[in-house]
Order: C-alpha cells, then sequence, then structure tokens
C-alpha cells in the first residue's frame, strides 16, 4: 500500500492534470473538507438487492466546476472504510492536494462482521491458498457464500458479494 500511495503522491507533486468528468459542474453531494458515509444500492446477481456503504471526502477547496483526481482508497482485510481513513491520513492530503477520496466499505456478512473484499478469488475455489487449515487457520464463513464454505478446508476468507460490481456503480454514480 505505502509504494502505491508514494506513487500516487509522486503524480500528484508532478502535476498530475485531472480530465472532468459528465459530473462536473453539479453541486457537491457532501460537505467539502468532511468525510460523509454514503449509500448506494446494487442489484447483486447472487445475493439481490444490497446497500453498501462508502465514505466520501471532497477537498475543503472544493469548486463544483474544477476537475478532481479521484482516488478510491480500500482498507485491508478486518478494517473498514473509517478505519482506512484514520490510518493513511487521504483526507488531509486530499484537502492540501485537491483531491476527491473514496473510502469504501467492505462486505461484512459474517458472524463478527469482519470486513472484506470478494476480489482475486477469495470467495471461489480458483484462489490461490494452501488448503491446510490446520496449519493456517480456519476462516469464518460469509453467509452471502452459502453452503460453500467449509471453515475446516477452503479459502474462503471473504464474502461473495460481488464487489466489482459495487465499485463499478459507484464510479457511474460519480461520473454523472
Amino acid at each position: 500500500m505505502f509504494t502505491l500511495l508514494a506513487v500516487l503522491l509522486v503524480g500528484i507533486a508532478n502535476g498530475y492534470e485531472a480530465t472532468p468528468s459528465s459530473g462536473c459542474g453539479t453541486k457537491a453531494p457532501v460537505t467539502p473538507g468532511e468525510t460523509t458515509m454514503q449509500s448506494i444500492k446494487i442489484n447483486d446477481p447472487i445475493s439481490g438487492s444490497l446497500t453498501r456503504v462508502y465514505n466520501l471526502h471532497l477537498p475543503s477547496s472544493y469548486d463544483d466546476n474544477t476537475p478532481y483526481t479521484f482516488i478510491i482508497d480500500f482498507h485491508g482485510y478486518y478494517m473498514d472504510g473509517n478505519s482506512e481513513e484514520k490510518d493513511d491520513h487521504m483526507s488531509t492530503i486530499s484537502d492540501s492536494k485537491g483531491l476527491i477520496i473514496v473510502y469504501p466499505f467492505g462486505s461484512n456478512d459474517s458472524a463478527s462482521n469482519l470486513y472484506g473484499w470478494d476480489s482475486v478469488g477469495t470467495a471461489t475455489k480458483t484462489g490461490t491458498c494452501d488448503t491446510n487449515r490446520k496449519f493456517w487457520g480456519e476462516y469464518e464463513c460469509y453467509t452471502s457464500c452459502g453452503s460453500n464454505c467449509n471453515p475446516a478446508n477452503t479459502c474462503y476468507c471473504s464474502s461473495c458479494w460481488n464487489d466489482t460490481l459495487f465499485v463499478e456503480n459507484m464510479m457511474n454514480k460519480f461520473e454523472s
């Protein structure tokens, strides 16, 4: 994560310019300079209609008619959008560099409400994982994965909600 952050900051420091989207010129959906939780409805092909959440931070100097660099800041396993913002201080950088930051929340449909992402095959049998759960420890099963999860011998360490669809819908919302 720190490498990605360093590359991003170098790009910002070197004057990378944002390209306007069709959303430019519309009224800000939140108060600039504050981080606000937002929600979006997703029609997940497996789980049906879901409400997903994310935090949105507009720079304190936000102007409806100015294009901004847009960054999606994903949290890690066990974290959420709130903890990601607190840990990496991107909202402070947003205010000083004029960036729009989005902190999406992963899926938390497990008994302990741990957040995770359905990415790189972690919710499928095609993921790269050592199934020796006696050695590595068992994963908690997410309810969205149904009966496909066996914590003793599978690699399901995330929800089966479609996170790619969530991000695509979020991006479409911001671009309009």
